[in-house]
């Protein structure tokens, strides 16, 4: 029989046994620890003479350094740094941009005049005419053809004008404020910074500090026959030898004028289209305009309250949480008023049928809210701020857009492929606002609209077509109000039979109420009286959303603005100057 081991044998054994398996957990330990420093090496490397890739706390992506400042209440895009490439695994690096030194638009000649695009001659096939300005290469005026203030036709509509504030703020429709070259904000907003190339065409060169361009930046606005919108040809040419990314500013409509009957209040409104998510629309070409949380009223855009100096310069207006969770997808945005729209559109190319377009207003990312106070209450504009793009080494940036000025008239707009694609048509909202949107039954207004319509091209009169249109929805409510009736007066007539038995039971029950009240009841019963019968307020109920349809109809339609009525009779018997017109 084997002789056992000692206790010292023992204890040997197990330390020897402790000590192999200490050394075992250690190098496995280390092995670990190199793989993760071998990882991370790299990201601290990556620029070796910045004091953040040291460890340091890295600087707030919303406020980078900037050589030019940015537009109020834009957070200017941050240079992006090339991560660097782990050398073990053997790749090349590529080349990684040098920063951008201090960049400036180069100073052009300024003409004394600009061109104009369009013509305010009836006889001309332009709907509008377009003066531009230096400044951003925006719009000076923009003007209607066939629309006037008044009666008189001796004033055109001005949809849009250039507007110079107090402040020293001034707001030109479609100017481009600027543009983000990494991380290098560029101003392009001075008249000095543009060159004009032709009528509606101009040119901006950015250069470095050795005066060397850098990026050339052209727009080009053009007008076709009939139509109210303008094709905003626009683009960024990078002149350098390596990529850069680039965003744009620019400022979109301004608000439109106030009308000049305001009984019904002001009408002035921010307005946005957009395609809502693909679980509901996998086409992604409906485009909608209806969601009331974005039928803004002109305190709302300002941000509530009276407007005042202290009213801040910007407030975001798109996305909204609210969009964000629904996800829509902005399509075009703008300002109305009563009856007009200007608004910024995709620059959509026809479509052969069957053909999907993508109708997002390209490269936009939000949309802010500008504001510049002055005695008659202030100046509101919108402004478009881009997403960051990459422009190649000797590449361009398309951002064109189109801008519609003119009714808001879904006919009118449906006219232009570019309209009708864009679904500018879903402007065209008779809808009150307010606490009251939701009681303007806008879904009548349209078939109200097309029934008034099609009766004014067979009475020749707006105010006959009315009429004709008022004795069309009592006709179609008749027969329900006469069956009202012969129920309330067979109601009456059993009401007068109960009498002398209603008498008797007040004169027995006078004063035990409740008993009255239930050998009443009982009555009713046994002569078959229900008072629920009657449906006397029935005919009410069913024409309040007629008539209220119809007057919302009758407030926003382009059509009847300034139309005379019962052909001209009491125009002609009103006194001079001031005939009574719609």
């Amino acid at each position: 029989m084997a002789k056992a081991p000692s206790l010292a044998a023992r204890i040997a054994v197990l330390a020897v046994v402790a000590s192999l398996c200490g050394l075992v957990a250690w190098s496995v330990f280390r092995s670990s620890k190199q793989a993760v420093t071998s990882e991370k090496a790299p990201a601290l490397a990556a620029n070796p003479s910045d004091p953040k890739a040291a460890g340091a706390k890295p600087a707030d992506a919303s406020q980078p350094d900037v050589e030019a400042k940015a537009p109020a209440g834009v957070a200017p895009v941050v240079q992006p740094t090339a991560p660097a490439t782990p050398a073990a695994s053997g790749a090349v690096p590529p080349p990684v941009p040098a920063p951008i030194g201090k960049l400036a638009a180069a100073k052009q000649s300024v003409a004394t005049a600009v061109g104009t695009v369009g013509s305010l001659d009836p006889a001309s096939a332009k709907l509008l005419e377009a003066t531009f300005s230096l400044r951003g290469a925006g719009l000076s005026s923009v003007k209607l053809t066939q629309h006037f203030t008044s009666i008189k036709r001796d004033e055109n509509v001005e949809m849009q004008h250039e507007r110079t504030m107090p402040s020293g703020q001034v707001f030109t429709p479609l100017s481009l404020l600027g543009v983000q070259i990494d991380s290098v904000y560029v101003s392009l907003a001075e008249a000095t910074a543009w060159k004009e190339l032709g009528p509606g065409e101009f040119e901006a060169t950015i250069v470095d500090e050795a005066g060397k361009a850098v990026g050339r930046v052209h727009r080009k606005y053009e007008l076709p026959d009939a139509s109210y919108i303008l094709r905003v040809a626009q683009e960024y040419t990078n002149l350098e030898g390596v990529d850069r990314t680039v965003r744009w500013f620019q400022i979109g409509p301004l608000e439109l004028p106030a009308d000049v009957v305001t009984y019904g209040g002001d009408k002035r409104r921010a307005r946005f289209g957009y395609l809502v998510d693909s679980s509901s629309d996998p086409s992604r070409q409906l485009v909608l305009a209806d969601d009331s949380a974005f039928l803004l009223d002109r305190p709302h855009v300002i941000g509530g309250g009276t407007p005042s100096a202290a009213t801040p310069l910007d407030m975001p207006l798109w996305p909204t949480p609210h969009s964000t969770e629904r996800k829509y997808e902005l399509v075009w945005t703008g300002a109305t008023n009563r009856y007009f729209a200007a608004v910024t559109i995709p620059l959509l190319p026809a479509s052969p049928a069957g053909t999907l377009l993508v109708k997002n207003l390209p490269n936009v990312e939000s949309v802010d809210r500008l504001f510049a106070f002055d005695a008659a209450g202030g100046a509101v504009a919108l402004r478009l701020n881009g997403v960051k793009m990459r422009v190649k080494a000797g590449g361009s940036l398309d951002m064109s857009q189109g801008f519609f000025a003119g009714p808001m008239s879904a006919r009118e707009i449906k006219k232009d492929p570019l309209g009708k694609n864009a679904g500018l048509a879903e402007l065209v909202l008779f809808n009150f606002g307010g606490m009251c949107g939701c009681c303007t039954f806008a879904w009548l207004t349209q078939p109200l609209l097309g029934l008034l319509t099609f009766l004014h091209t067979i009475t020749g009169d707006w105010a006959v077509g009315i009429i004709c249109l008022v004795v069309i929805v009592k006709s179609c409510l008749h027969p329900i109000t006469r069956w009202s009736q012969i129920r309330l007066q067979r109601f009456g007539k059993q009401m007068q039979g109960m009498a002398p038995k209603m008498a008797k039971l007040k004169e027995k029950y006078a004063n035990e109420p409740k008993i009255l009240q239930e050998e009443t009841a009982k009555l009713w019963r046994e002569e078959g009286i229900n008072p629920a019968g009657a449906l006397g307020c029935l005919p009410m109920f069913l024409q309040t959303p007629v008539w209220m349809a119809l007057s919302a109809t009758l407030f926003f339609a382009i059509e009847l603005r300034h139309q005379g009525a019962f052909y001209g009779v009491f125009q002609m018997l009103g006194s001079p100057g001031s005939p009574v017109w719609f």
